[in-house]
């Protein structure tokens, strides 16, 4: 029996710091998912977001913001709890007794309120725990301001992704193909972060129908003028439904899941600013709508 619970506390320490390192440190996306994390997240996040959508706006805004803060320190208790009891279970495996006992030796110990005595094997494993613990508190004080700048940051990320994946494909579809290359592959990386976003979040697809027919259009003769190789009206509109098609739906999954409103195509304050700038356009000498070298017109001009 000792050995069965020897070897369970040490699975459970493993899958804690797997857990707490993948979540917590790691930059990027591993093969393995922290399951423990986004289950806690999935668990509490639907309940949170269904009750803040019965506050006024302001008051939503500033529940759901809670969520993020909260839902992290709501982990860090988990991986404690997980570690500690991994532990004990470790501690009874080498010195026997009682386990409530030793579980509240071993919460002593993570907490550095209990010094470890007993045998040389049960030392050993004291000083363990009070190690990984002193580390978890050391990376939790240096990581936790720049998590939480991250989830202060997390409306405008959205947003701005949303924002350009659209301007690409305006972009791609009003002018003739081979034109804008760096539209072209700008869209395809906002596709696949929107795509993989989705998946990472398992989010179900809404509905493409942020753009009106009255709003293409304004938004058609604003830059009809100033393109370099424009399609026809109703080509480019052809071609941006089939564009919005890709990406649209997982963006406003997305927004959904989030709570968040995805940006409009059209402002009145923005459309009246663009008509005031004539020499904003596609392509041409200067910058184009996706803030690149219009690269055809660079290397005329450089005798390229």
């Amino acid at each position: 029996m000792r050995v069965v619970a020897g070897i369970a506390g040490a699975v459970l320490i493993v899958l804690m710091l797997s857990e707490f390192f993948v979540t917590f440190m790691l930059p990027r996306r591993v093969r393995r998912d922290p399951r423990i994390a986004r289950g806690l997240i999935r668990l509490f996040w639907r309940p949170w977001r269904r009750f803040a959508h019965r506050l006024s706006t302001s008051s939503e805004d500033t529940f759901l913001g809670l969520f993020g803060p909260l839902s992290l320190l709501a982990q860090l208790f988990v991986w404690t709890i997980g570690l500690i009891l991994g532990f004990a279970l470790v501690e009874y495996a080498a010195a026997g007794g009682n386990f409530g006992h030793g579980l509240l030796f071993s919460s002593g110990l993570f907490l550095s309120a209990e010094g470890a005595s007993g045998s040389t094997a049960l030392h050993v494993i004291a000083l363990f725990e009070a190690a990984i613990a002193i580390g978890v508190l050391f990376i939790v004080i240096g990581y936790l301001p720049a998590v939480y700048g991250s989830f202060s940051r997390r409306e405008v990320a959205v947003s701005q992704l949303s924002t350009l994946v659209d301007v690409c494909a305006f972009v791609t579809a009003v002018e003739a193909d081979g034109e804008v290359e760096a539209a072209e592959i700008t869209f395809a990386i906002g596709r696949h972060a929107l795509a993989d976003l989705s998946l990472q979040y398992r989010v179900k697809y809404g509905p493409a129908n942020r753009l009106a027919d009255d709003e293409f259009d304004r938004l058609y003769d604003a830059v009809e003028h100033v393109v370099s190789n424009p399609v026809g009206r109703e080509e480019a509109r052809r071609r941006l439904t089939e564009l919005r098609r890709v990406y649209e739906p997982k963006a406003q999954g997305l927004a959904s899941w989030l709570a968040l409103d995805l940006p409009p195509w059209v402002r009145e304050e923005d459309m009246e600013e663009l008509m005031r700038l004539p020499g904003v356009g596609v392509s041409g000498y200067g910058r184009d709508l996706v803030g690149q070298p219009a690269r055809r017109k660079v290397r005329q001009r450089d005798g390229l």
